[in-house]
């Protein structure tokens, strides 16, 4: 295959905090079976902690949850949103698994990550792995946010990608926003398409919801026309407040 169709060539899960690490496992594991992609579990620590590094990658690989799967394992020291992109970008075609953020109080690097300052680095689409999220025995469709902006095309391409590698529905979801001329359209509700009223980041949560999709792609831009330069409110909203996996698309 080619085209949007043969998008992804690798996964990467980032590990490195046991708590979060329990919910990352289970989605890198149906991610990297249902997609067929070689694993790649990293762990980005401080400098002058690879030893704990080392030992608690090779306790992961051997995870059950990870049985079956080809994994690989690999340690880089320093911030996280300085080291993930150049890895990202060594092998076309990544797809990165990151945790959501936990508190600022704890001490492992992982813990240390801003969102801007990642969204803003990354070239390859990642996926943020909300606390919480159960991964589905099986995925029976995933959202896309269309703005039909010029890095639209790319964001539908990638959950094409995902959709056909799945083979499961892709549903096109538009938002009207209250500053948008097209704000009190009637909405238009099929199986593949929704278009709807109100702020991008709740439709599209909304739509996942009511689909029962396990995943929701959108641009780093955000959605809406009064997005900021940098990643948009919309991206930022859903990655601090949904409930399943967010698939964030960066421009090239």
């Amino acid at each position: 295959m080619t085209g949007s169709l043969n998008y992804f060539r690798r996964l990467i899960a980032v590990v490195g905090d046991s708590r979060t690490d329990e919910d990352m496992l289970p989605w890198a594991r149906a991610m990297a079976t249902d997609l067929h992609l070689p694993l790649t579990l990293l762990y980005v620590s401080a400098p002058g902690e690879a030893w704990v590094a080392t030992s608690a990658l090779e306790i992961l690989k051997t995870d059950y949850r990870l049985s079956r799967l080809t994994v690989e394992t690999r340690h880089e020291a320093g911030r996280i949103e300085n080291v993930l992109p150049a890895i990202a970008a060594e092998v076309p075609g990544t797809l990165v698994l990151l945790p959501q953020p936990v508190n600022a109080s704890q001490t492992l690097r992982i813990a240390e990550w801003s969102s801007i300052d990642l969204l803003v680095a990354m070239t390859t689409p990642f996926a943020i792995i909300p606390a919480g999220a159960v991964a589905p025995s099986h995925i029976h469709s995933i959202v896309v946010g269309n703005d039909s902006s010029e890095l639209a095309e790319r964001v539908l391409n990638v959950a094409r990608s995902i959709g056909h590698s799945l083979g499961v529905d892709v549903i096109d979801v538009r938002a009207y926003e209250p500053e948008d001329d097209t704000f009190g359209t009637d909405p238009l509700v099929t199986a593949r398409s929704i278009r709807a009223n109100g702020l991008a980041g709740r439709i599209l949560l909304r739509s996942a919801r009511a689909r029962d999709a396990a995943l929701i792609v959108v641009g780093s831009h955000g959605l809406g026309h009064a997005a900021t330069p940098l990643a948009g409110r919309t991206t930022e909203w859903l990655l601090a407040n949904s409930d399943r996996p967010v698939v964030v698309v960066p421009r090239d």
